[in-house]
C-alpha cells in the first residue's frame, strides 16, 4: 500500500465515516506523502516554484437577501434529482475491488494526459461516497512537483469554493456535505483563476462533458466565468466517473458550468477532445 493508503484506510471503504477518517489523517496525510521515497524533495521542489498568490481564509460574506435564486432547483431539477440518484446508487453498486481497479485506470488516465502533465497547480478532492478514488494523483503530482490544492467549502450562501493549498502545516477537517476539506485558516489561493487544473467529482454525467453534481452548486458557482467562453480558459475542469455513471444526455440549466472533459475506466468523453 502507498503512504496515502496507510493514512487513509477509510476512504477506501465505501461506507467510511467522515469522522473516523479524520482520526486517521489530520496534518499527517502530508507527512505520509513526504515519506514516500517516490516524494523525497518534493516539498523542497514546490517552495523553489513560481508562487501563486495566496491569502489567509477568510470568512465569507453573507450573501444579499434572494440571491440564492440564482441557483435555485430550476425547471429541470426533479429530472435531476432522479439522475443524481440513479447514478449514486450505481455506484455504491460497485464492489470494493471494481472501484479500486476502475479508479486506478482513471488516474492512469489522467497521469498520462497533456493536460495533467502541463498544469503546475492542481485541484484534487477526498473521495466520498464511493467516488472515484483520485488519492494516487496526489503522489504522482506531488512527485512532479506540482501545487496541490483542496476545495473548502463555506457552508452556506455564497457557496463559492476557496481551494487551500496543501501542504506540511495543512489540517483537515469535516466539511459540508459530509466532506472532509482543510481546516479554517489554511492558506488559499486568491483565485479559482489561478489554478490550471481541477478534478472534479460528479454524480452523473453525459458525453457531452455535462455534469450534474450533488446538487449545491458549488462548482458551477466557483467557476461560472467558464460558462460562456467561446475559448477555453484556465482552469480546465476535467470530471472522474465509473462508466454506470454515464447517462446519455443530462438536463442542463443556464448556469450550469461544462466540463471540459469526463475522464472514466474506459476513456474520455467529448472523445474528440484531447486531455
Amino acid at each position: 500500500m502507498s503512504p496515502i493508503e496507510l493514512a487513509l484506510p477509510a476512504v477506501f471503504d465505501a461506507d467510511w465515516d467522515p469522522s473516523t477518517l479524520i482520526t486517521y489523517i489530520g496534518a499527517d496525510i502530508c507527512r505520509c506523502l513526504c515519506a514516500s521515497p517516490l516524494l523525497a524533495g518534493s516539498l523542497t521542489n514546490l517552495r523553489s516554484a513560481p508562487p501563486i498568490a495566496l491569502v489567509r481564509e477568510q470568512k465569507s460574506v453573507t450573501a444579499q437577501a434572494g440571491s440564492a435564486s440564482l441557483f435555485g432547483p430550476g425547471v429541470n431539477g426533479k429530472e435531476k434529482k432522479q439522475l443524481r440518484n440513479q447514478a449514486r446508487q450505481k455506484r455504491r453498486a460497485l464492489d470494493r475491488q471494481q472501484r479500486t481497479e476502475a479508479s486506478a485506470r482513471i488516474c492512469q488516465r489522467i497521469a498520462a494526459s497533456k493536460s495533467f502533465r502541463n498544469a503546475r497547480r492542481i485541484a484534487l478532492y477526498l473521495p466520498m461516497d464511493g467516488e472515484v478514488d483520485c488519492l494516487s494523483l496526489f503522489e504522482t503530482a506531488m512527485g512532479a512537483g506540482k501545487e496541490i490544492f483542496l476545495p473548502q467549502l463555506p457552508g452556506r450562501y455564497p457557496r463559492v469554493m476557496n481551494f487551500a493549498l496543501l501542504d506540511a502545516q495543512t489540517a483537515l477537517e469535516p466539511g459540508p456535505l459530509g466532506t472532509t476539506q482543510p481546516a479554517r485558516g489554511s492558506r488559499i489561493a486568491s483565485s479559482a483563476r489561478e489554478l490550471d487544473l481541477v478534478i472534479t467529482p460528479l454524480a452523473a454525467f453525459d458525453p457531452q462533458g455535462n455534469r450534474i453534481g450533488m446538487g449545491a452548486g458549488y462548482y458551477d458557482r466557483t467557476f461560472g466565468f467558464l460558462a460562456h467562453r467561446k475559448h477555453w480558459i484556465r482552469p480546465r475542469l476535467v470530471g472522474v466517473a465509473f462508466e454506470c455513471q454515464k447517462f446519455p444526455a443530462v438536463p442542463i440549466d443556464p448556469w450550469d458550468v461544462p466540463l471540459w472533459s469526463v475522464v472514466t475506466e474506459s476513456g474520455s468523453y467529448p472523445a474528440s477532445k484531447i486531455i
